[in-house]
């Protein structure tokens, strides 16, 4: 229930976050709550770099609240006084000035030597003398050669170069290409590149590839992928949890896409292959997606003996020549139909980039087997007004055609909402079939605050942007009225249409109905559970939740038959 954040290795970026104890490189520009992460590969001595940053800072204050940018190092062999301005940079931030230095190296570029480079410190009102004495002994080198690594590790070969929650921007780009990708983002829209078109299914080869389930089946996902990509490796669990949500319904396709700043991924692949030939390909693929640090070749021997492979034969198999021709062969089609990084997945031809949520799987999924779902929703024409069942299927989720509905009465001001939520997406990805939500709106008398947050979501609701506005207020809740304004029509909300709604008293007149309701059904604290009609109050635990939801099944299967 979260804004949906695209993630690959195009090269795509490792975590953009810094890890918690890892040595402090640059403190982030933004909230580390932030849904956006800029991870940016800078050189100080780059012009290019330079003009990146007025480019940035015209983001930031776009998008104060969402957008976090994250600076890496990374000085080119070609600009020789480099590594000492980042050096200083370094030191700068061991002396809490960091970005003070960032602007100082960006404003004069020519003034790089260690002379100026004192001047810049002694400006900032740094300690020299322990500035000096940095610059002397190269105890910041260490940081500089993590980051190098990174970039090496991401195919970095230029500056700037910076991932937006993973997808690659080279050179200087633009603050209306940048703005356009960050709204996407926001708005929860899968964030695809101009060839991610649908494909016709049939331009796929599919003949001698390793697969699981029918092959009659009336969805084909078809992953390329590679062993030592940190994102394919996210993307496992998803593909997993999609393949068993509809048993018999999906096939599910391998292929081998291993990237070329991957040094072990070649030979990873292999073992793949040459365990498929003793009938273990998937059982070596989970092996190497659970062990992503360990692809060598004394490793993967060590993985073929713990699935007790014919050690010599195995062996003897990471050599075959035909194993050439099965890579090749999938790194050709996958060059043929655009793509550019790994994951990438075909779901009966439409195109999912980077390591996506399960519930974008599923909507494409849904939408071949032909089942009702939320995303029916039909957005009705502005200022008409909207009916009950229009609205409840709006601020619903899952299968319209569920045995188990949850009722779910819900005050966004209440502390327990958080907890609510992620107590019903565990429900929700446990019963992706067997279970729908209602959204129930019944702020709580006495909690003011939190009424203008629910007619705002009910406003959005009449466009079919329910729950990216909820998951914004879950994330942020209670926020003043100009702020929740602002971002609600950034997620693709018609301001228009949410002003006019919220003036004229339609969104409050809705949410009157539903605070009615909720009050005639004697629902008077929040959160409160009806599962097909067992009343649950209060927050409970998921087994309680699950024995709920399992004794309904059992009344709806018992009523069916």
């Amino acid at each position: 229930m979260a804004v949906v954040l695209t993630v690959l290795c195009l090269a795509g970026p490792a975590a953009a976050r810094q890890q918690p104890g890892a040595p402090r490189l640059a403190p982030p520009r933004g909230e580390a709550s932030a849904p956006v992460v800029i991870l940016l590969f800078s050189d100080f001595e780059c012009p290019y770099c330079a003009r990146v940053e007025p480019v940035l800072q015209q983001i930031r204050q776009a998008f104060k609240q969402d957008v976090q940018v994250v600076f890496k190092h990374a000085p080119l062999p070609i600009h020789p006084r480099a590594p000492l301005a980042h050096q200083a940079a370094l030191e700068a931030a061991a002396q809490g000035k960091f970005w003070e230095m960032h602007d100082l190296l960006f404003a004069n570029q020519q003034q790089l030597d260690k002379p100026h480079l004192v001047a810049h410190a002694r400006t900032l009102g740094l300690d020299t003398r322990a500035f000096e004495a940095a610059l002397d002994d190269g105890r910041h080198q260490a940081a500089l050669l993590r980051d190098a690594a990174e970039a090496r590790a991401l195919g970095v070969t230029g500056t700037p170069t910076l991932f937006v929650n993973g997808r690659r921007f080279t050179g200087v780009p633009s603050v209306t290409q940048l703005t356009a990708h960050i709204e996407a983002l926001l708005s929860g829209t899968p964030v695809t590149d101009g060839t991610a078109a649908k494909i016709d299914p049939r331009e796929l080869d599919l003949t001698g590839v390793h697969a699981r389930g029918p092959a009659d089946a009336p969805v084909t996902i078809v992953e390329f992928s590679d062993f030592q990509c940190p994102f394919c490796g996210r993307a496992v669990p998803t593909i997993e949890e999609v393949f068993k949500s509809y048993p018999g319904k999906i096939r599910l396709v391998f292929k081998h896409f291993p990237l070329d700043f991957h040094p072990d991924a070649p030979l990873a692949h292999r073992a793949a292959l040459a365990a498929g030939e003793q009938g273990k390909f998937w059982e070596m693929h989970d092996l190497l997606f659970a062990n992503q640090r360990a692809l060598r070749r004394e490793d993967l021997l060590r993985h073929a003996a713990t699935l007790a492979l014919d050690l010599t034969r195995f062996t003897r198999d990471l050599e075959d020549a035909g194993f050439d021709r099965v890579l090749g062969r999938d790194l050709a089609e996958g060059n043929r139909l655009g793509v550019d990084g790994t994951p990438t997945t075909f779901v009966n031809g439409q195109r999912i980039v980077g390591a996506q949520p399960l519930q974008v799987f599923k909507a494409i999924v849904d939408r071949e087997l032909g089942r009702p779902t939320t995303a029916a929703f039909v957005r009705p024409a502005a200022g008409s007004v909207v009916a009950a069942e229009v609205l409840e299927a709006a601020m619903s989720r899952g299968p319209l055609d569920a045995p188990v509905t949850i009722q779910w009465f819900a005050d966004f001001g209440s502390p327990l909402h958080k907890d609510a939520v992620a107590l019903l997406k565990r429900t929700l990805a446990a019963h992706p079939n067997d279970v729908r939500i209602v959204f129930n709106h019944r702020p709580l008398e006495g909690r003011d605050a939190g009424l203008f947050a629910h007619e705002v979501s009910v406003a959005a609701a009449e466009q079919g942007k329910f729950w990216e506005v909820h998951d914004l207020l879950v994330a942020r809740p209670l926020q003043e009225r100009d702020w929740l304004l602002s971002n609600v029509t950034r997620l693709g909300v018609d301001r228009g249409w949410l002003e006019e709604a919220l003036s004229s008293g339609r969104a409050r007149a809705a949410l009157e109905r539903q605070a009615a309701g909720a009050t005639a059904r004697g629902v008077r604290g929040t959160p409160t559970f009806i599962v097909n009609g067992k009343r649950i109050d209060g927050l409970v635990s998921v087994d309680a939740l699950e024995r709920a939801i399992a004794e309904q099944r059992l009344s709806a299967a018992k009523a069916a038959q």
